[in-house]
């Protein structure tokens, strides 16, 4: 665990991740609030879960780690997207650094509930190691995935 100063240091001294960057700079503009508890925070378990509308289709924009532990949290975050499951839903993955099989499991079940209701999904912009393991999983033949 760090605390937002400990953070806010390594970024400043240059000696952050690229998700450590991240997390402190969703932590300065207040997106992060409900991810820091008693200005704590696990690095890895960091995930924001963005979703817009625009013409009818729902994008939700995922960035971070999506671990167990922020697993939990997504699942109660793409709630709309599960009740919009008979509409056009976009997954924007551009900044999603890594998934887990909790993960997995949570894109499986909007997949499910999709195809049920009618809709379509599409995950877009994911990158190297997220193309890994949906290459290993065999989620690449599940998902319509575009660049």
């Amino acid at each position: 665990m760090f605390n937002v100063l400990s953070v806010a240091s390594l970024c400043e001294s240059g000696r952050a991740e690229r998700n450590v960057l991240s997390v402190a700079s969703l932590c300065e503009s207040g997106r992060a609030e409900r991810n820091v508890q008693c200005s704590k925070f696990n690095v890895q378990s960091y995930m924001y879960l963005e979703i817009k509308e625009n013409e009818g289709v729902l994008t939700g924009i995922l960035s971070g780690h999506i671990d167990t532990l922020a697993s939990e949290e997504l699942g109660r975050e793409m709630a709309p997207l599960l009740e919009s499951a008979d509409r056009q839903i976009v997954l924007d993955c551009e900044n999603l650094a890594y998934i887990s099989s909790s993960g997995l499991r949570l894109l499986l079940t909007l997949r499910k509930k999709v195809a049920a209701d009618g809709g379509s999904l599409v995950i877009r912009n994911i990158n190297d190691e997220i193309r890994k393991v949906f290459t290993l999983t065999g989620f690449f033949k599940l998902f319509d995935i575009r660049n």
